[in-house]
């Protein structure tokens, strides 16, 4: 049988509103997932070149980079010669910590 739905309790949602933040999710989509790795549109070295001229601030979204993977036109190999690519000021993580980062860091 599914877990039932829980409404955040009143005193949380008054915390968050009360520190500015209105919600528990991170956003993520909206000013992150710019970029895709997909032929035709994106190709490996382009997304290199965009991913390693952004700033590495932590504390601003611009410091966030969520990439879609067209996986029919892309592999993990292709990924991987991204990965390869990118500087050191990158860091590749899962998407549960790029998640708990943005949160963390209040990167809103």
């Amino acid at each position: 049988m599914p877990t039932p739905l829980r409404k955040a309790s009143s005193s949380t949602r008054a915390d968050r509103a009360r520190s500015g933040r209105t919600s528990r999710t991170p956003p993520t989509a909206s000013p992150s997932q710019r970029d895709v790795l997909w032929a035709g549109l994106t190709e490996e070295p382009e997304l290199i070149d965009n991913i390693n001229s952004r700033p590495a601030d932590p504390a601003s979204a611009d410091g966030y980079t969520l990439v879609l993977v067209h996986c029919w036109t892309k592999s993990l190999a292709n990924v991987q010669t991204v990965v390869d690519g990118l500087a050191p000021h990158v860091e590749v993580v899962t998407p549960r910590a790029f998640v708990r980062l943005i949160d963390d860091n209040h990167a809103l």
